[in-house]
């Protein structure tokens, strides 16, 4: 699986999130702020994780937020997010 394609499966995940919740979709670019433009908590992170262990089949780690950045300073980005899920992947 390409990055492209891990992109468009992240995206989906979150897409369903957020309809699951009744809340609006907004539009996602690779570049879209997980927190600030998509709306969503860091709480809501923790739960997205979840969802994103099952559909890529890997285990992420305890501490993993996937709406917040490493450093805490700033949200996370669609293609970061991709980008952990990627070395998620390559890790197991």
């Amino acid at each position: 699986m390409n990055k492209m394609d891990t992109i468009e499966r992240v995206k989906g995940v979150i897409l369903r999130f957020l309809e699951s919740n009744e809340r609006e979709c907004p539009p996602l670019g690779n570049d879209c702020e997980l927190h600030q433009q998509a709306g969503l908590s860091s709480d809501e992170g923790v739960c997205i994780v979840l969802e994103l262990s099952a559909e890529f089949g890997v285990t992420i780690p305890n501490d993993f937020n996937a709406v917040l950045h490493e450093s805490g300073q700033r949200s996370r980005t669609l293609v970061e997010l991709a980008d952990c899920i990627i070395a998620f992947r390559e890790a197991a």
